[in-house]
């Protein structure tokens, strides 16, 4: 296998996982963002071990070299794909944000109705004597 095709390889498994990625965001499944994110971390060192191969070719991303409308096409899918979920993400982290906003603030009502409402606590000790 040629080390352009190794790299377009693991180029569309980067894809595979960004997409993933996409559905564990929109689902809130942080678990599951988690292990794609773990994987495309081990992705990385596969591609660097692979493109150092191939950038060093001249005209690699050119349309008539072989493979290479492919690959910058492929690319570009890759930086649109990651931008929109660091878009989703940053969206969905605002939202959590903001709920938690609002269940400490229903925390701290429950509180001041559970002071203003509730018994006054007997005292332990009247008197030492």
């Amino acid at each position: 296998m040629s080390a352009e095709t190794e790299l377009l390889r693991l180029y569309e498994r980067w894809r595979l996982l960004s997409r993933a990625e996409a559905e564990a965001i929109q689902a809130r499944d942080w678990a599951c963002l988690s292990r794609r994110q773990t994987e495309k971390k081990a992705l990385m060192v596969e591609i660097s071990r692979s493109e150092k191969g191939v950038w060093s070719k001249p005209g690699v991303l050119d349309a008539q070299h072989p493979g290479g409308k492919k690959l910058y096409s492929l690319l570009a899918e890759l930086i649109s794909l990651e931008s929109e979920n660091a878009r989703a993400l940053a969206s969905k982290r605002q939202l959590l944000e903001q709920e938690q906003i609002a269940l400490h603030q229903a925390v701290r009502n429950l509180r001041q109705m559970q002071r203003a409402y509730a018994p006054e606590p007997p005292a332990v000790w009247h008197s030492y004597s």
